[in-house]
């Protein structure tokens, strides 16, 4: 059942019906409502890491450390590395958080499968089977079908699917046949890659995917062409709200495949796909004309439908001409207003998931210059797209960096301002130098020396070889932030000594990730990390402890100092919690995980030989083997609640005044 755009209205119901009876919303909040899970500021952490620093080596280990039934949010935080583990979630274990550190670098993967008749989920390499389940960051795969050239292709699931309410951010689902099976309940997947060849998207789920990405594999056959199929919904009956709604993502292939952009699972099979992008940057995919496969089904049952969608293979010319069009959507646009109220209006929501269209849409311009590596954009140097925005800046424009790696040093002068550098995740999207010196503004990868500046997705490498013996003792800094009211949104920033060069005025970062050594954040700035994830690693030149910060707040009337909420410290090394380097030096860190990558003093004057009087180096709720109080440096402090308030707002940094979207707690 095909729709074009004169029938996009009834098309609209049907988005409505599963947009607010997923219990999801899923544009202004980009995050996860539950009912029955507490209070999401009450979070406890677990570990897990591969190499024993954590609280657990396997996944499956914490999993099974939750109780059942389980009514209160646990978040499971998965260090970097491929956990090469069958995960399940059974039925009970409910309200968890599993994350990871990024979708590219953080992998569960098992080699299983099914013969023909066999059941596939029995397979599959993850299963859930609980309510209010939260997935950020993670890539499961299948490697089955993907390791043998020329072996017999089985049923190999990646991913079951069973419980409600369950949302996936930016995670990933790899294989080749049966890759997702989106079983059953109410699914929310946002910004995620999922690839496969045969029904790689398949199940009863009531689901939406949305900013995803859909990689079509060719189906390897020894003799002829197969055409790949992308969905199998399987809904029963009229009285079923079920069905899978495609939008805003993109459609691409590996080998030039021919796909069905579905086929009908069971009889009343129910497909969405809107505002999708078609064969984007030449890794082409040829949807047969006709689009659908009935699968000897009666055609009057089946829903099948797009709109505004774009690129080749687009066109709805040539589409299987199935009737019964108005009744249908009728049906399902009814279901969709009797369930409205109860979602919306019993919803608790948890922390905002700030994303691209979010960041796009609050700063409210459409002005956009392409940066791609390949040749397929307005400029392939950062740099180059950076030196055509026009001195004297006034209004907010994009520079969409896609996805690759740029060799180069970008500086944002101070007479540029409202630039919005956005990446493509900040596993896609890198930008790489290769320089230590004695003077942090000169080994820079990135400089921002320009008021009004935000950053979202992409990751700022400095990969001077330093951290390893009888190499330079120089600086080699990846970023450095020297300017006012500047924002970095789900940022990667990777170096050893000096990584982030803090310089001065007020900041903001919201879901980053931080790597490095000594001193690895650093400076006279004024901000706030907000669920940053910070990463020590072991300086193997030295015998000391590394420092995470080194803040240099000089006098008392000085606003600096910085904040870190909500996030989690972890890593193979040891470190203090930071470091003197001014008189009033200034850093909180409040309800953050700490692994025992931190020493049991936490805080050192290290090379300050002055008063600690006037230090304040405090720590609020901070929870985790790092975390325990004796033995910490005499002079650091435990803040009370009230204390700690002040620095627990956003308008510490005042906030509210010039930040286009923030969480706050």
């Amino acid at each position: 059942m095909l729709f074009s755009q004169q029938t996009v209205l009834p098309l609209v119901l049907v988005f409505v019906f599963i947009y607010y009876c997923l219990g999801v919303d899923s544009r202004a909040v980009r995050g996860h409502k539950n009912f029955d899970c507490g209070s999401p500021k009450d979070v406890k952490t677990i570990v897990v890491d591969p190499w024993g620093h954590g609280d657990y080596i396997k996944i499956q280990d914490a999993v099974n450390s939750i109780p059942s039934p389980n009514t209160q949010w646990i978040a499971i935080n998965l260090t970097p590395g491929v956990y090469r583990e069958k995960v399940n979630i059974t039925t009970g274990k409910n309200c968890i958080l599993l994350q990871g550190n990024d979708r590219d670098k953080t992998s569960i993967e098992w080699n299983s499968y099914v013969n023909e008749g066999g059941n596939p989920f029995e397979s599959a390499t993850f299963t859930s089977a609980v309510q209010h389940l939260v997935v950020k960051n993670i890539t499961f795969k299948n490697t089955y079908n993907l390791e043998v050239e020329g072996r017999k292709v089985n049923k190999a699931v990646a991913a079951s699917i069973f419980g409600d309410k369950s949302s996936f951010y930016d995670c990933g689902f790899i294989g080749l046949q049966d890759t997702l099976a989106d079983v059953s309940g109410r699914h929310y997947f946002h910004n995620c890659h999922i690839e496969g060849a045969m029904d790689f998207i398949w199940g009863n789920g009531q689901s939406i995917y949305e900013y995803c990405e859909i990689t079509v594999r060719t189906y390897p056959h020894p003799r002829y062409r197969v055409t790949s199929v992308i969905t199998a919904q399987g809904r029963e009956s009229e009285e079923q709200t079920t069905g899978f709604v495609f939008k805003f993502g993109k459609l691409n292939g590996i080998g030039n495949p021919t796909t069905f952009l579905g086929r009908a699972w069971r009889t009343c099979s129910t497909v969405l796909f809107k505002n999708m992008t078609f064969s984007d940057h030449g890794q082409l995919v040829e949807v047969l004309p006709i689009g659908w496969d009935h699968w000897e089904k009666n055609v009057r049952r089946i829903v099948y439908a797009e709109a505004d969608n774009t690129g080749l293979g687009s066109e709805l010319d040539d589409r299987a001409s199935w009737e019964r069009i108005g009744k249908k959507i009728i049906f399902v646009a009814v279901a969709a207003f009797a369930c409205i109220s109860n979602n919306v209006v019993n919803a608790l929501t948890a922390q905002h998931v700030i994303d691209s269209p979010l960041l796009t849409e609050k700063i409210g311009t459409n002005r956009t210059i392409k940066v791609d590596i390949n040749g397929k954009g307005d400029f392939t140097s950062v740099q180059a797209a950076i030196d055509s925005v026009p001195a004297g800046n006034s209004q907010w424009i994009i520079i969409h960096v896609r996805k690759g790696l740029y060799r180069e040093k970008v500086h944002i002068p101070e007479n540029k301002p409202y630039i919005f550098l956005r990446g493509n995740g900040k596993g896609r999207s890198h930008i790489m130098w290769n320089e230590s010196a004695t003077d942090n503004l000169e080994s820079a990868t990135l400089r921002v020396e320009a008021n009004n500046f935000i950053a979202f997705g992409i990751s700022f490498k400095n990969e001077a070889a330093i951290g390893m013996p009888f190499t330079s003792t120089n600086q080699s800094v990846a970023a450095l932030v020297g300017a006012d009211k500047v924002a970095f949104y789900h940022c990667g920033f990777y170096s050893a000594h000096n990584t982030l060069f803090d310089y001065k005025g007020r900041h903001y970062y919201d879901n980053c990730y931080i790597q490095g050594t000594i001193d690895f954040i650093f400076g006279r700035g004024q901000s706030i990390f907000h669920s940053c994830e910070i990463f020590v690693v072991g300086d193997k030149r030295v015998e000391i402890h590394g420092s995470i910060t080194a803040q240099n707040k000089q006098t008392q009337e000085e606003d600096s100092g910085f904040v870190f909420l909500k996030g989690k410290v972890y890593g193979i090394g040891s470190s203090y919690l930071g470091r003197a380097r001014g008189a009033y030096s200034r850093v909180v860190f409040a309800k953050t995980y700490l692994s025992r990558a931190i020493v049991p003093e936490g805080w050192t004057n290290w090379s300050y030989v002055g008063p600690t009087k006037d230090l304040f180096q405090a720590e609020y709720d901070t929870h985790g083997p790092g975390a325990e109080q004796e033995g910490r440096a005499a002079w650091s402090k435990q803040l009370t609640e009230k204390e700690a308030a002040p620095f627990m707002s956003i308008d510490f940094i005042s906030g509210k005044e010039w930040l286009p979207v923030y969480n706050e707690d």
